[in-house]
């Protein structure tokens, strides 16, 4: 997972939730079987992002935090047919947290995990 220790500038991660969107969008036109797993890809995408903030990739677990919450009030305290209300919840607070990934700058010189990214759409992994 050599992928997880670098850093990721704001234009590719960007991208990537751009990509990311797109497919979850074009697999539910596909039907309710066409599933991806959304969390593993959003690691990938998230974590080299915290890391270019300053942050430990543990930070997303708060996403999955949120997700799991979610659910959780939705399906207690709502009847069945409206427990899609806590969940509609925590997607826009997951939607708010990859809002504020993408609009922070990330810290200018070297930090814990590398060297500052370059400008542009990068792809490599950390060395």
């Amino acid at each position: 997972m050599q992928y997880l220790k670098g850093r990721m500038n704001r234009a590719t991660y960007w991208l990537c939730v751009g990509l990311f969107v797109a497919l979850v969008v074009a697999l539910n036109f596909l039907g309710p079987k066409a599933r991806i797993p959304g969390e593993v890809i959003l690691v990938f995408v998230c974590v080299p992002r915290l890391h270019d903030i300053g942050l430990s990739g543990w930070y997303f677990l708060i996403g999955i935090a949120v997700e799991i919450l979610g659910l959780a009030v939705g399906f207690t305290l709502f009847p069945a047919d409206q427990a899609l209300i806590g969940i509609g919840i925590a997607a826009f607070l997951i939607a708010l947290l990859l809002l504020w990934l993408g609009v922070r700058p990330g810290e200018v010189g070297p930090n814990a995990w590398g060297d500052p990214p370059g400008p542009g759409l990068q792809f490599k992994p950390a060395k």
